[in-house]
């Protein structure tokens, strides 16, 4: 892939192919355009996630259950991006509304956001 002032360069050096479209490198699109790159890198990993809180939300699982469930298996899922390029407001916002749908079944909370994101000593 071309960067910079020569990214629109048609010429290929050396025989070698250069990619117009975005690349994957170790799990990470990478590209000229942003939010093709952006689309390619979140919708599978959340499309997993929802999976997983699927497959747990069958259970009749309590509270802790649940918590333990998307601290050990949903979040793991977008941790090394989250980490690698970060996210966007609007992918944590949607992360956050799939996770508290997760939590309480679909319905209203039962407990405000800003409470159980706490420690446990002041009720989170």
């Amino acid at each position: 892939m071309w960067l910079g002032s020569w990214r629109n360069r048609d010429d290929s050096p050396a025989g070698l192919k250069w990619e117009k479209q975005p690349i994957k490198s170790l799990g990470i699109y990478f590209g000229h355009d942003q939010l093709k790159c952006i689309l390619l890198n979140w919708e599978k990993k959340i499309e997993r996630l929802k999976s997983v809180l699927n497959a747990w939300s069958r259970r009749s699982l309590t509270l802790y259950g649940k918590i333990t469930v998307i601290k050990s298996l949903a979040l793991p899922k977008l941790q090394y991006a989250m980490s690698t390029i970060g996210a966007l407001g609007n992918v944590i916002k949607w992360v956050n509304q799939i996770l508290f749908q997760f939590l309480w079944n679909n319905g209203p909370d039962k407990i405000k956001r800003s409470t159980i994101l706490g420690d446990m000593i002041t009720g989170g």
